[in-house]
């Protein structure tokens, strides 16, 4: 939407190339970690009406079930990329789970930018 600061890294190759690495460690140390999963069970519940009434807007509102892709009508450059919108599936830890993988499709789209 607006250009990078000054200093900045430019274009898709100032992106660091340890990016999938660090995503990939984050995703090995919580998604199947037993401490991390029973510390979440249960904490935090959302019905995508709720979600939807109480004003939830991007992965927190994919996260509850509903697939929305607001962001695309927002900048109106989303249909000229490959990528996959994830929405929860009433399971535990989906907000989590729904970061995690946006997190991989945003390094998807900054490499076809």
């Amino acid at each position: 939407m607006a250009d990078l600061p000054e200093g900045g890294p430019t274009g898709p190759r100032g992106v660091p190339r340890r990016h999938p690495e660090c995503i990939a460690d984050v995703d090995a140390l919580l998604t199947k970690n037993r401490i991390f999963i029973e510390r979440t069970m249960g904490a935090g519940p959302i019905t995508a009406k709720d979600a939807i009434a109480l004003g939830f807007t991007g992965p927190c509102l994919r996260a509850a079930g509903v697939p929305s892709t607001a962001e695309g009508r927002a900048y109106l450059v989303y249909d000229r990329f490959d990528f996959d919108i994830r929405s929860g599936r009433r399971r535990q830890c989906d907000r989590y789970m729904v970061r995690m993988e946006e997190m991989r499709q945003s390094l998807r789209i900054i490499e076809q930018a």
